[in-house]
Formats: structure tokens, sequence, C-alpha cells
């Protein structure tokens, strides 16, 4: 998996602002989740976002210079690659995972063992996933929910055009299981 740098993380700062706009559209059309987990976290800006309303959040990174720029505690965060192999001994099972932004740098491959690793954590995974990683979602029993897509975007729409927001905003996608 590719590691990034303390820029990328700098960068990301930047734009860690968006984690309430997705958040507040997420719990507007979804019960209040116990858990969450976000895997490939960053700065862990959806973490800090879920915890500081009182719901539990995880956030599952690869990059060791992530930890110097985290907005979340760092206790909220284990480094961990989830598309090396498929792991044995999981995690208890999340509400909601969280797959942002991650798919793009992983390889067909790695997508492949990341997707068959992330479906035993969740019935629930919001993702901005490209359709190589989502179809492994979908040969694994969960179904794209175009319902719920539409209406997060629907309450993200008026931000849609700030860089920030436009590439969640744009490919966004529910994924449950049947």
């Amino acid at each position: 998996m590719n590691t990034f740098n303390d820029l990328y993380f700098e960068k990301r700062l930047n734009i860690a602002w968006r984690a309430k706009a997705v958040v507040d559209a997420f719990l507007k059309h979804f019960p209040v989740p116990s858990l969450v987990y976000d895997i490939g976290c960053s700065v862990g800006e959806f973490v800090k976002e879920f915890n500081s309303r009182g719901i539990k959040a995880i956030g599952y990174e690869v990059s060791t210079p992530a930890l110097k720029h985290l907005l979340c505690q760092p206790n909220d965060v284990i480094i961990r690659d989830w598309s090396a192999r498929i792991v044995k001994g999981l995690p208890k099972p999340a509400d909601l995972l969280l797959f942002f932004e991650v798919a793009p740098f992983l390889t067909d491959n790695q997508q492949r063992k990341m997707a068959l690793n992330l479906v035993n954590l969740t019935k629930t995974i919001l993702t901005t996933s490209p359709e190589e990683c989502a179809k492994y979602f979908l040969e694994k029993d969960f179904y794209e929910d175009f319902l719920t897509e539409r209406e997060i975007k629907n309450t993200l729409e008026p931000l849609g055009h700030k860089p920030a927001i436009k590439s969640l905003y744009r490919s966004l996608k529910v994924y449950r299981k049947l």
C-alpha cells in the first residue's frame, strides 16, 4: 500500500471541516450508530466528529506519518493495513464503516483483500470506492442503497461545489448487507 508523507497529511488538515457536513448528512438519513470504523482515516477528522457527538469511532490508518497530524485522540487510531492480507481475529463489527478516498491508491489485488476484510466488519459501508472495489462488496451479499445515497447527496448538495466536498459528493456510495 502507498504510504503518505507529512505534506499529504498537512493538506488533509485544510479540508477537515467537511467531516461535520458529511456526518450531519449521514445522521439525517440513518439511525445513530453505536460504533463507527473509518478505514484510511488520515488525520482522523471523521473519527473526531463522530466521537464529539458521543458516537464511538475508531480510525484505521496505514501511514504512521498521519499520527503527527491527528485531529482526534491518538488512542482512537490504530495502524493497520487491511489490504495486505485477509485478517483473522477481526475486531467487533461496527454499525457503520467509512471507506473514503482509499481504493484509488490500491492495486486490484489490494482492493480485493481490503473488501474481503471490510465486509466482515459491518453491515453498512459509506464509501467513495471506484467500481473495481465495489464489485467485491456486491459479491459478498451487499447491495448498493441508491435511495439513501440520493438522500445524503441531496443534503450535501449546497456544499457540492466546494472542492473539498466535490469528490465525496460525486462518488459517494452506500452499501448495505442483505
